[in-house]
């Protein structure tokens, strides 16, 4: 076990959120995790090794600690999350969601630039896979519960 990235997925089960990232039709992974002041170093860790965009949520205030957010998209969250998939317990059906969302943008064509071509029929696939992932992440008394067994 790399106890490493045991450590950082239970981070992200616990403070983090995987979701997936829209503009426009298109669809990517997103993972974010936001921390107060205390917790900055190891969000700075996360971003010299993963990558993505650290920056100051919150100013510190009389009653409360400034708060800062770690976030990636894409294919460094793609990477990110298959780093840490096997030791994920609660949020392993959201991580099979954003990368399920990252094998769809691979198999589409790519206009000159580089940039995918969303057709519609893939533009249809990542909405259902946005409402799965809405439902998963869902809080409030009629989300359910997951199950603490995880992978």
């Amino acid at each position: 076990m790399d106890t490493n990235l045991a450590y950082v997925a239970g981070l992200i089960d616990g403070e983090g959120c995987i979701h997936l990232d829209t503009t426009g039709n298109t669809y990517k992974a997103r993972v974010s995790v936001g921390m107060t002041q205390p917790a900055r170093s190891l969000l700075e860790e996360l971003h010299a090794e993963w990558g993505g965009t650290l920056y100051q949520q919150r100013a510190a205030t009389d009653r409360w600690a400034a708060a800062f957010t770690w976030h990636m998209t894409g294919p460094p969250a793609e990477r990110f999350l298959l780093a840490i998939r096997p030791y994920l317990r609660l949020k392993t059906a959201q991580a099979d969601l954003a990368l399920e969302v990252q094998n769809l943008w691979h198999s589409l064509d790519r206009r000159g630039n580089g940039t995918a071509i969303w057709t519609t029929e893939a533009q249809e696939k990542g909405e259902a896979l946005r409402q799965q992932m809405r439902a998963l992440n869902a809080k409030g008394p009629r989300a359910a519960a997951p199950s603490a067994g995880g992978a």
